[in-house]
């Protein structure tokens, strides 16, 4: 009897002692480069979750601790620090992969070590359908969505009455480009069925776009479709307004323009009045729980009341939430539970209830577009609130039978 009452209390003891252990995140990012501006804002909202979580106990009353790691905008390193994160450290998740390259990359190493892996990017529908996996998640909006709620938004918003319409559809010649394209460009010929298509295809990373300018110039499009992003972008629009392109030509963009943070770097260099989209703004919605999200992140960062909150901080503290409410559904951190308990769960927000299919792991939630205006105050761009709508993607995306016939196509 004794030693039977002696067993258990030894049991009893390590069950305790493994209920106290931290469970560990790992987040592997590019902190470094021309993407580093958006990553950091995006780990700032993780902090913030996490900080939330543990102030008020914890979860499943064991403090969350964050491991970090930048991956350079490279994929075989954001593969070597994964694997690390998981074999070494031991890590209960992995978060990250803004870019498509960098989520691939985790999505491979998800799978390896059958860890549950929340990728924040990687738009490229492929990433749910012919590389999905039961242990990667994403939270990005598809290139499905993207394409055609630009094509949307460029029928409506541009082309409306516009005689023999022209557009310039301009991209690295890369993955989310080519993808943007494949959903884009025939939405848009359905749309407008008169449209005239130009496009241009500079290498990644390209920073002299003169020959493609040239072209826009003499083609002289109604619009510039832009699905350059970063450091990019950037140099692309500014020699664009050099140029001479936007005199005549508009201009209407993917890659999450809208943001703050990227109004902020592009300044003068984005013609007013284009449309692009972003996660979260403060010119939506615009109600009582985003004004008590901002005050209190503000607070936390130790922000100004007057400083804008940045536009990525919303959707990485909803990637915590959601963890943490699979965590608390399957009550363990055992991976293939958590991966279980984390199709379909579901979190409410000031935008609405957001949740992940359970059959391709995407994140059910939406994008905000608007037109990016002067605000006469400040002078800086701002989402015109009068015109600047909330759009669902779940309309956009592949239904479970179409899901299922790309995996069939793709051999999976």
């Amino acid at each position: 009897m004794g030693f039977v009452v002696g067993f258990f209390i030894v049991a009893a003891s390590v069950c305790s002692a493994q209920a106290q252990e931290p469970i560990k995140i790992g987040f592997v990012y590019t902190f470094t480069g021309s993407m580093a501006f958006v990553n950091q804002n995006i780990m700032d909202g993780h902090n913030f979750a996490i900080d939330e979580i543990n102030k008020a106990g914890g979860l499943l009353g064991r403090e969350i601790v964050i491991l970090k790691r930048d991956d350079a905008g490279k994929g075989d390193l954001a593969t070597r620090y994964a694997r690390e994160l998981i074999t070494r450290e031991g890590v209960d998740l992995i978060i990250g992969g803004y870019g498509t390259i960098q989520a691939n990359a985790l999505a491979a190493v998800a799978e390896e070590f059958k860890t549950p892996t929340f990728i924040f990017g990687g738009h490229a529908t492929s990433l749910t359908t012919e590389y999905w996996s039961p242990y990667h998640f994403r939270y990005a909006i598809q290139t499905t969505a993207e394409g055609k709620g630009l094509a949307k938004i460029t029928a409506e918003e541009y082309l409306q009455g516009v005689k023999d319409p022209k557009i310039y559809y301009m991209s690295w010649d890369y993955e989310f480009g080519r993808d943007v394209a494949r959903n884009f460009l025939p939405e848009i010929k359905k749309l407008v069925p008169n449209i005239k298509i130009s496009e241009g295809w500079p290498r990644v990373g390209e920073m002299d776009y003169s020959p493609f300018i040239s072209q826009i110039l003499a083609y002289q499009p109604h619009v510039l479709i832009n699905v350059i992003f970063a450091g990019g972008a950037v140099a692309n629009l500014k020699q664009c307004a050099q140029m001479g392109v936007f005199e005549k030509t508009k201009l209407a963009s993917a890659c999450v323009f809208a943001s703050n943070e990227y109004r902020k770097i592009l300044g003068d260099a984005i013609p007013e009045g284009t449309w692009s989209w972003c996660y979260d703004d403060e010119a939506w919605p615009r109600n009582e729980e985003q004004k008590k999200f901002y005050d209190n992140f503000r607070t936390w960062k130790g922000l100004a009341s007057e400083e804008v909150v940045p536009g990525h901080v919303w959707p990485s503290y909803n990637m915590i939430k959601l963890y943490a409410a699979a965590v608390e559904k399957a009550k363990t951190t055992d991976k293939e539970t958590v991966c279980k308990a984390m199709e379909g769960i579901k979190i409410d927000t000031y935008n609405g209830p957001m949740w992940i299919r359970d059959f391709d792991h995407q994140v059910i939630s939406g994008h905000i577009w608007g037109p990016m205006v002067k605000d006469p105050k400040s002078g800086k761009y701002i989402l015109d609130p009068e015109k600047t709508r909330w759009v669902p993607i779940e309309p956009f995306l592949l239904t479970k039978e179409e899901w299922l016939a790309a995996r069939k196509a793709a051999g999976k």
